[in-house]
């Protein structure tokens, strides 16, 4: 597999579309990751399917 994001070739590519999803999520009201560790984590209760 190539990483083509690591590639040295791509840094100013990387940087503007990273600059882009970080004004898209605001647009969006997406929190990223700081609302993603608010979530409790789920865990399966006993006698279920997941369990």
């Amino acid at each position: 597999m190539n990483n083509l994001a690591a590639d040295p070739k791509n840094k100013a590519l990387v940087k503007d579309l990273h600059a882009q999803l970080i004004a898209w999520m605001k647009s969006q009201g997406d929190q990223g990751m700081k609302a993603e560790m608010a979530v409790p984590l789920m865990r399966p209760q006993k006698g279920t399917a997941a369990d």
